[in-house]
């Protein structure tokens, strides 16, 4: 059984989840996000532990309160608070928004922005935004993110030469390879040259780790056009440079016309993913 956590007294900056809509009488949160729960008898002050990677806390019998003063059970909120089946879980930077920032009369869709995700959830950190928005401040900080790590020389990244697979991002020239997560922000993936000679990345899909030629990739998620990419066709690169995954520089040809290495290949088309994999 686990030990629960419990202090003597309660932060001087907690106040009582007393609000309309997420309203427990026996909780209180501070501005810094931790919550805690004073026994209604013993008095005694447990402290809530975060779920998923510090972004939620469990809240299996959250409550509202209507404006007539009856208390109801609280129904799901897009971006605030998620129920499945009797388990309830809240938001803890948009738990406190809601008591510290501003308290939304209807936060339905709504999402508590984390202003700098580089430092932790204060109210001076947090603001509210619409899903479009945050979405906006989101790719705004990968434009940041991609642009830092360029020469100072270098003009400032297009967003364009890059497309999501799966949560990463790939450039169309072959060099960057970027996935984004909710605790570690944006992370370069390390591009390693097989023993075969070609450049490849690991990537987790689905939670499971999938090595990919880098080449068949950078082809598959930067055309407009679809086509299977069956066991006989090879990727080619136009310069005979194997490391210069560059879009423009890739084409396609069979076995034959690889060896040849004519000049009547085809220009490169989207691939199916499942040719991408690197067969061992």
């Amino acid at each position: 059984m686990a030990i629960r956590k419990t202090i003597e007294e309660l932060p001087a900056d907690a106040i009582p989840c007393d609000g309309p809509l997420m309203y427990h009488q026996d909780k209180h949160v501070s501005p810094d996000g931790r919550l805690f729960t004073v026994h209604p008898t013993t008095g005694t002050i447990e402290v809530a532990t975060p779920t998923d990677n510090h972004q939620y806390y469990a809240w299996c019998n959250a409550k509202q309160r209507l404006s007539n003063g009856s208390i109801i059970d609280m129904d799901k909120i897009t971006g605030f608070y998620r129920l499945n089946k009797g388990d309830g879980r809240v938001l803890i930077r948009a738990l406190v928004a809601y008591y510290f920032v501003e308290r939304l009369s209807d936060p339905d869709g709504m999402r508590a922005h984390l202003i700098d995700s580089n430092e932790p959830i204060s109210p001076g950190n947090l603001r509210w935004v619409t899903a479009d928005e945050q979405t906006r401040l989101r790719m705004n900080k990968l434009r940041s993110k991609v642009g830092t790590n360029k020469s100072s020389d270098k003009e400032d990244i297009d967003l364009t030469a890059y497309k999501e697979f799966h949560g990463y991002v790939v450039k169309t020239d072959g060099t960057e390879v970027i996935k984004h997560t909710k605790r570690n922000g944006f992370k370069n993936i390390a591009i390693r040259v097989g023993s075969d000679g070609y450049h490849n990345v690991t990537l987790t899909i689905n939670r499971q780790q999938k090595c990919y030629r880098l080449n068949r990739l950078i082809a598959m998620i930067h055309h407009s056009e679809s086509k299977e990419l069956s066991s006989d066709i090879v990727i080619d690169h136009i310069d005979g440079n194997i490391l210069n995954n560059a879009f423009s520089n890739l084409t396609i040809v069979d076995h034959v016309e690889n060896v040849r290495r004519g000049n009547s290949a085809t220009n490169f088309i989207k691939v199916d993913p499942s040719s991408m994999l690197i067969q061992y």
